[in-house]
This record gives structure tokens, C-alpha cells and sequence, in this order.
């Protein structure tokens, strides 16, 4: 199966339609995959033991609900997920609730987080596709130094010219 390079992330190059860049302070970290009306954001993470997906969600749990928004966790394809509703601020000033699904996976060292919103993130969406994705993309943790929590660092992909986007 061909496959995208992002260095510490790769991903299956038959899923992605769309693709932008995630970069944070001047680095890339992340890769968000869209299809039709649903985004999936891959980020993978550099983790200790004591940090794990059952900590990080309850802890993005957390902050989903002090925020004003409310999550619960679910049983879904890729394991134990957060189906949450946040509240997000248009242009404008309006509020609107966004429908938003937190998968995650942990390896050894790692932890790979994926964030589903638009139509695959509704309650009764059946679209397995971010899922598919989800679960056939590769962590590659020794591409970075670790450093407990950070991102692991990824690279832009071999042909890629921004002619699937890139958001900074």
C-alpha cells in the first residue's frame, strides 16, 4: 500500500483526499486528513507510562467541561473514545456547538491522537473512514528526540508542493 512519509507520522496515501499541514511554533506536528465533510487531525505524541490514553482523556474530559462543553466517553471502533460537543467562537462573535470524537492509541513510548470532526463526528454516523485511517497509520517515534508530552516531529512529505493546503 503506498504510503505518505511524514517522518515520525505515516499515513495511507489511498485515504487521503485533502491534505493540510499542522504546524506549531514554526514546526510541523500534526497532519489534518479531510474527506467529503469529515476531518480527521493526527498528532503523535512522545509519552511516558504514567501517561497514557486513559489519562490524557480524562483529562481532555476535563477540560472539554470546564470550558462549557460536555464529553463522555464511548466505545467506538478504534477503542475507547470522547464524544464531546464544544463550544467554539464564529467570526463575528456568535457560538456554536461543534460535534467533535478524541480517538487515541498508545505504543510503546508514544501515544497517537486523532481528532474526527464534521459529519464523521455526528452521534449517528456510521462513516468508518477516519477510523480506517485512524488505525492504519504508523508511529515512528525515533524520528525525534523524546521529550515527555512533546510532539513528535514530522516532516513534509516528499512531493508535497501545498497543492493539498497547508495550515499554519
Amino acid at each position: 500500500m503506498p504510503i505518505i512519509d511524514l517522518g515520525g507520522l505515516r499515513i495511507p496515501a489511498a485515504e487521503v483526499l485533502e491534505l493540510h499541514l499542522v504546524r506549531s511554533e514554526k514546526r510541523l506536528c500534526g497532519v489534518t486528513v479531510v474527506q467529503g465533510s469529515t476531518a480527521l487531525q493526527l498528532q503523535a505524541f512522545h509519552a511516558l507510562p504514567d501517561r497514557n490514553w486513559d489519562v490524557i482523556r480524562g483529562e481532555l474530559s476535563a477540560k472539554i467541561t470546564r470550558g462549557g462543553g460536555s464529553a463522555k466517553d464511548c466505545a467506538g471502533p478504534a477503542g475507547v473514545e470522547i464524544r464531546a460537543n464544544v463550544p467554539t467562537v464564529r467570526p463575528g462573535g456568535s457560538t456554536t456547538v461543534m460535534q467533535v470524537r478524541f480517538l487515541g492509541h498508545d505504543g510503546p513510548g508514544w501515544l497517537l491522537r486523532g481528532v474526527v470532526t464534521g459529519v464523521g463526528a455526528a452521534p449517528e454516523s456510521t462513516d468508518q473512514w477516519a477510523y480506517r485511517l485512524f488505525a492504519s497509520s504508523v508511529v515512528v517515534p525515533s524520528f525525534s528526540p523524546p521529550e515527555n508530552g512533546s510532539a513528535i516531529a514530522l516532516n513534509i512529505p516528499d512531493g508535497f508542493h501545498g497543492q493539498h493546503g497547508d495550515r499554519s
